[in-house]
């Protein structure tokens, strides 16, 4: 009996070993985002007072009057070659319309990891009451969190 218990031991240990995942098979992250920050001249960082970004004539905001934001970050929608957003900078200064036309494509990142569906920025134009200008910094959005505009205003 004591030899079955032993063995029975031993069993339930290794299965509980050899189930400890010990290797991360995948460390690339899957996030992609559009990365536009916020400038009053070209190298002076002016993080939005409080912004609100939502999905012209949508209910959908991505960002909700938040304050003191240096940069801001969203996905793009990959069915569409195009999206403009309602950007308002600060609550006591007038709304802008942004237009980001982009083409999407899929990369593959390795076999364990899967792949991703990036974008290329062709053009960035936008309404002028608060915003000044968007200058495009690096038109591909992929998985790295690299600013791909500066909007003036």
């Amino acid at each position: 009996m004591k030899k079955y218990l032993s063995v029975s031991v031993v069993a339930v240990l290794c299965s509980l070993v050899s189930c400890k995942d010990e290797y991360t098979i995948c460390t690339l992250s899957k996030d992609v985002k559009f990365i536009a920050g916020f400038y009053q001249s070209q190298n002076t960082p002016a993080p939005a007072p409080q912004l609100s970004v939502s999905i012209l004539n949508t209910n959908a905001f991505i960002y909700t009057n938040q304050g003191n934001v240096a940069e801001m970050g969203f996905g793009l929608n990959s069915t569409l070659d195009s999206n403009r957003y309602v950007i308002t900078i600060a609550g006591n200064l007038p709304k802008d319309t942004v237009t980001i036309r982009y083409s999407s494509q899929t990369s593959n990142l390795s076999l364990e990891c899967g792949s991703i569906t990036t974008n290329t920025i062709n053009s960035i134009s936008s309404t002028h009451h608060t915003i000044d200008s968007i200058k495009i910094t690096n038109a591909t959005c992929n998985n790295t969190p690299i600013q791909n505009a500066r909007i003036f205003y």
